[in-house]
């Protein structure tokens, strides 16, 4: 096995993930739109149906196209050279932050939309929790993790070798 086959793996299985989290969260969507008491198709569409079918989609191509994301991540002459753990988990902490960056595009859909419809109508922004707006902010400081782990996988993992061997004489 090497890191194509690997990559390959891990995106399957985020793909899957990815899709069923999806899939359990059917329910919240849906509850949200009908405690908004909306009668609009569009409005149910726009709520309930895009942030699910976003990650759903991205989901099922992650899952049914492994290759095309393991070319861009891994390049051929990675692919020929041996196994080392320091390369793996950058491939690891770069599909996790893609897992964790296609919820946020949801979540963040879901509360730009959520905003502009109680703008609209003049009424608060509502999602139905105690802090709506702390909402907002988790999900923005979700996006910055998931671009750390997606864009910065290469330094995260320096960072935790160095903190793995303090205290340690590793030469």
């Amino acid at each position: 096995m090497d890191y194509k086959d690997l990559t390959n793996i891990l995106m399957k299985v985020v793909g899957a993930i990815i899709i069923a989290y999806t899939i359990v969260g059917i329910p919240t969507y849906i509850a949200y739109y009908f405690a908004q008491q909306e009668e609009s198709l569009f409005n149910f569409l726009l709520l309930s149906m895009v942030p699910m079918v976003i990650p759903l989609l991205l989901g099922a191509l992650l899952f049914t196209f492994p290759n095309a994301i393991a070319n861009r991540i891994i390049k051929k002459s990675d692919v020929e050279s041996s196994f080392d753990s320091k390369e793996l988990e950058m491939v690891a902490f770069a599909v996790l932050g893609m897992y964790l960056l296609f919820n946020v595009v949801s979540d963040l859909f879901f509360h730009l939309v959520s905003l502009y419809l109680a703008n609209t109508k003049g009424l608060p922004y509502d999602t139905g929790a105690d802090h709506p707006y702390a909402l907002i902010i988790a999900t923005l400081a979700e996006l910055a993790f998931a671009l750390y782990l997606l864009l910065g996988s290469k330094s995260l993992v320096a960072v935790l070798r160095s903190l793995r061997t303090m205290g340690t004489d590793v030469k």
